[in-house]
């Protein structure tokens, strides 16, 4: 994800990281780059800092059947490449 799709992210919209979708909490501006805050454990509302290169944004699938998809495996979204 690039930093200008990073600052167009609202509260509560979906990013994909390692094999899983998070909710999106904040960005933080440090001076080594732009820090995507994710709401990794729901319960608690934790939020982990992640560079915004290692994201992806997440679009709803146009193909999706309402399962069985290939495209998105049945989630009815998928991370961007």
């Amino acid at each position: 994800m690039k930093v200008d799709e990073a600052e167009r992210l609202k509260k509560g919209d979906e990013v994909f990281f390692a094999g899983a979708y998070y909710d999106f909490a904040e960005l933080k501006y440090l001076p080594h780059g732009v820090m995507v805050g994710i709401y990794d454990d729901k319960p608690t509302n934790h939020i982990d800092y992640l560079n915004h290169e290692n994201l992806s944004s997440v679009y709803p699938c146009n193909r999706c059947q309402g399962g069985g998809c290939l495209d998105c495996g049945g989630f009815g979204k998928y991370p961007a490449n």
